[in-house]
């Protein structure tokens, strides 16, 4: 009897050890998805104050970056759904007393109790690890869905930082070229500029004084006899 003994309590701690497997995938499948609802919050935030200035795409960097972020949002969703299904409400196997166990053990002897109750136990176990393999598999997706989230969002940044470069680098060029043509339209005054500029010069400036002027010309405008022959006639 000592040997169906051993074999009860070795059923029971393997039920024990499933239905801790159990809660420590269910905790860690807890914890990846607050932070997987966090990082889909901040990163639709950050995508959409993103893609504002790529919409509507024309360069390439403009569409690898529409299409990375897209993915990146579906691997995020996915990976959240798997996880999610971890903890979603499912039957388990307990142990547990009832009228059915108590009847059982008035009836039947130790031994018959000892190994029928180990062949229970055993079968409670069975249910709890295929139960564990389901949940182990779809926490792992939800794993694998976030290592290719967070290698997509290396590729873009990669990508975000090449548009960037080269926007800064337009940038720079059509500054240039504004500062040329403006330079270009200063450099030719207008008439009013030139008029101001000849006036202040011409207010300042001085005469040469060994500087003659023309003769003054005389002409005649009427005849006037002389004097002495007008007094002869009177006389």
């Amino acid at each position: 009897m000592k040997k169906y003994e051993e074999l009860y309590q070795l059923a029971k701690e393997d039920f024990a050890a499933e239905v801790d497997r159990l809660t420590r995938v269910e905790g860690k499948a807890t914890a990846l998805l607050s932070v997987l609802t966090l990082l889909i919050g901040i990163y639709v935030l950050l995508t959409e104050w993103a893609l504002t200035s790529v919409l509507p795409p024309e360069m390439w960097q403009e569409w690898a970056i529409v299409i990375l972020a897209g993915m990146i949002v579906l691997g995020l969703a996915i990976s959240w759904v798997y996880v999610f299904r971890v903890l979603t409400v499912d039957h388990r196997p307990i142990l547990s007393v009832s009228e059915s166990v108590i009847e059982f053990y008035d009836k039947n002897t130790l031994v018959n109790i000892y190994y029928a109750m180990a062949k229970r136990i055993s079968q409670g176990a069975e249910k709890n690890r295929e139960l564990l393999k389901k949940k182990a598999k779809r926490l792992t997706m939800g794993y694998y869905g976030l290592i290719i989230s967070g290698l997509l969002v290396v590729f873009l940044g990669v990508v975000s930082g090449s548009y960037a470069w080269s926007t800064s680098e337009r940038l720079e060029a059509s500054t240039e070229v504004m500062q040329n043509e403006t330079n270009g339209e200063n450099g030719m005054p207008d008439n009013d500029q030139n008029n101001s500029e000849n006036q202040s010069t011409e207010n300042t400036q001085e005469p040469d004084r060994n500087i003659e002027a023309p003769e003054l010309q005389y002409v005649q405008e009427s005849y006037d006899p002389p004097t002495e022959k007008k007094k002869d006639k009177g006389e």
